[in-house]
């Protein structure tokens, strides 16, 4: 079986979020059911607004639920499929949260050779200037 590194919310933090905020955990992934599809994740975004996220309060979005995996806007690759609108080797991006890979039964299909030209050359920009091996993933 395999297995994902994921980082959860613990806590609400008081101020400035600390290691307490959030608890790393390796899970086993079940098997994908028919319709379903199994992400690699390849990019995690670390926003301004995840801070906000953190509080409970009300907002454009609902926030993380103490548990739950830290939300964030991912690209990632499919790496097993048994829905027939994606092939492994797809790349997408969506709502993946800070883990290595994630189950999802649909999704915005966005293929980075036509992703717009802007975000590809900020992340060209961002990931050439930093070294991005140590966000919890790798």
């Amino acid at each position: 079986m395999m297995k994902n590194k994921v980082v959860r919310l613990t806590k609400r933090p008081n101020g400035f979020p600390s290691k307490e905020t959030w608890s790393n955990s390796t899970d086993e992934v079940r098997e994908i059911e028919k319709d379903e599809i199994l992400l690699k994740n390849l990019y995690v975004s670390l926003d301004p607004a995840m801070r906000g996220w953190l509080n409970e309060t009300r907002s454009y979005i609902p926030p993380v639920k103490i548990g739950e995996v830290m939300r964030a806007g991912t690209i990632g690759e499919v790496i097993k499929s048994k829905n027939s609108k994606f092939n492994e080797g797809d790349i997408l991006s969506g709502w993946g949260g800070v883990q290595q890979l994630q189950i999802h039964f649909d999704f915005l299909k966005i293929y980075l050779k036509i992703f717009f030209l802007f975000q590809v050359t900020a992340l060209k920009q961002i990931f050439r200037k930093v070294d991005i091996s140590c966000v919890f993933l790798e």
